[in-house]
């Protein structure tokens, strides 16, 4: 495992460390030595299937040499990673904050010294600190939204009682967005039952247009929206083409989410504006589903359903209530499943995608 971004980590304050190139399932142990000799045994997370996270105590620890050693299950020796421990001076270098926001991001170094910070008669509480390239990114928080104001430097309140000015902008409002209509295209497969779904469910296959409104408008040809699936996202720009505008606040544009973030994609869709660099907040346009392909219903004393991908499907029954209905074991990898015989044929179906929706197979 090798760390991120590098092997030098600063000392005087907790740090926060990523490591990658290994099963993080396999880890069985993590340690660390100072120069002086003493070790401690770190707690850890996994972060996905390669890598995982810890939080290094290095609030009294000196700089110089430091190792960390990776125990894994099963191995021969462990895995001995050296680091190098830095001392760092606080530096500030500028803060930001939206209008109407509550919150705005410090940037610099060392901000771990931080206590608040007060921009024109506002005062913002220190909140989280992550570590980003070389400095450090501080949110600080305010009671109530920022509205206009025309100060360009800020005071920062450091925990030894020390203050400090730095250099302050006072952005213009995020774009907001009022989604007003969509449409869904979806074709089921050839041969494949219709399956009906409720209103804020779309197939991954289809294909959604929407339309919106963002307030004051867009304006350069790199605004647009950004739309997420998990934690990918793409941005679609005025100046490719894919957003149209309709007047000066009002979009149209369209999005096919297996195409555009792959065959596995499932969960909620989000879109925000984007204008001049900035973001808003994320709404959620709809709930991405992968549906089953279901080819046949036949009944006798029973009714027997065929198809694939019936791995897709948590529960199968005949009436809308999912009164006695059939679950499928999770991992089902059968083409068929045997139901009990409703009064009228019809089949209703729960989805792993969106357990507490019910939906109508035509």
């Amino acid at each position: 495992m090798d760390p991120e971004p590098d092997a030098n980590v600063i000392v005087g304050r907790d740090h926060p460390l990523v490591l990658r190139g290994g099963a993080s399932a396999c880890v069985s142990g993590l340690t660390l030595r100072d120069a002086g000799g003493l070790s401690r045994s770190l707690s850890w997370k996994a972060a996905g299937a390669d890598g995982i996270e810890a939080t290094l105590p290095l609030g009294k620890t000196r700089p110089g040499p430091l190792t960390l050693t990776v125990v894994r299950h099963g191995a021969v020796a462990p895995d001995q990673i050296a680091l190098t421990g830095r001392a760092e001076p606080s530096r500030l270098d500028r803060f930001t904050v939206h209008r109407g926001d509550k919150d705005g991001v410090l940037e610099g170094a060392r901000l771990d010294q931080v206590a608040g910070l007060t921009l024109g008669g506002t005062r913002f509480a220190a909140g989280a600190l992550t570590r980003v390239g070389d400095g450090d990114r501080l949110v600080l928080t305010t009671d109530a939204p920022l509205g206009e104001m025309a100060d360009t430097t800020a005071s920062v309140q450091l925990r030894d009682g020390r203050s400090a000015s730095v250099p302050a902008t006072v952005a213009p409002a995020r774009p907001v967005v009022q989604l007003l209509d969509r449409r869904v295209a979806y074709d089921p497969p050839a041969g494949a039952r219709p399956i009906e779904l409720p209103a804020g469910l779309v197939p991954t296959t289809a294909t959604l247009t929407f339309s919106a409104r963002i307030a004051d408008g867009l304006r350069g040809a790199e605004d647009g929206i950004e739309i997420a699936a998990g934690d990918a996202t793409k941005r679609l720009t005025i100046a490719s083409g894919a957003v149209q505008r309709v007047g000066d606040d009002v979009l149209v544009t369209s999005i096919a989410p297996q195409a555009a973030f792959g065959p596995a994609v499932s969960g909620d869709l989000r879109v925000r504006a984007w204008r001049g660099g900035a973001a808003g907040d994320w709404q959620t346009l709809a709930r991405l589903v992968r549906l089953p392909v279901l080819t046949g219903i036949e009944c006798r004393d029973s009714c027997t359903v065929t198809g694939r991908d019936l791995f897709l499907i948590a529960a199968i029954g005949t009436s809308p209530d999912m009164a006695g209905a059939v679950t499928l074991p999770g991992g089902f990898v059968g083409t068929s499943v045997s139901v009990p015989r409703g009064s009228d044929g019809t089949l209703y179906l729960k989805l792993h995608d969106a357990g507490d929706a019910v939906l109508r197979v035509k």
